[in-house]
């Protein structure tokens, strides 16, 4: 979290698994901002988490499959290996997102802003306006209807798949259509 100062406050081992108990069982209300926490490699598997403030957080590797992420602010979070299968991302800001490799099959994408510079201004290692990195990202089955995705990095080896119903998020050479 960032105090007044501008000083990072870090939020030890301890408290993190407080919140993540409290969130588990209901007694958490409100989260907490939580702007810049390393949450890396943990299990949030269906923890609800809409609207939390995880901008710039390391989720590297993270679980959050069927985690509750609707209108969370996730700009310029690294969420490289991360499992999100059948997450709710709806309306979520994903601005300067790395989601290289990370696994976003099922997911619930509606509304959600990709672009660079997008309304939450997230930002990238400190660079305003970044893109989206879904680099080698598998998004099979997720539902992206109204997604905002100008600016989104992806290279050709990634896996896209839409259900029959749905548009690709991009064709077969990574370009998002």
């Amino acid at each position: 979290m960032i105090e007044p100062s501008g000083q990072t406050q870090r939020i030890d081992d301890e408290k993190i698994r407080e919140l993540i108990s409290g969130l588990r069982i209901g007694s958490v209300r409100k989260l907490p901002d939580l702007t810049g926490i390393n949450l890396s490699g943990l299990d949030l598997e269906s923890l609800p988490l809409k609207k939390a403030r995880l901008c710039d957080a390391n989720l590297r590797g993270t679980r959050l499959v069927r985690a509750n992420l609707v209108e969370a602010d996730l700009s310029g979070a690294d969420l490289t290996e991360a499992d999100l299968t059948g997450a709710d991302l709806t309306k979520s800001a994903l601005h300067g997102t790395c989601l290289r490799q990370a696994n976003l099959n099922r997911c619930l994408l509606a509304g959600a802003d990709f672009r660079a510079g997008g309304a939450a201004g997230g930002t990238k290692g400190g660079v305003p306006g970044a893109a989206t990195d879904l680099s080698g990202a598998t998004l099979e089955y997720a539902d992206a209807a109204k997604a905002a995705m100008s600016g989104v990095v992806s290279t050709p080896e990634r896996k896209c798949i839409g259900a029959p119903e749905q548009k690709c998020i991009g064709d077969e050479r990574g370009k998002v259509v």
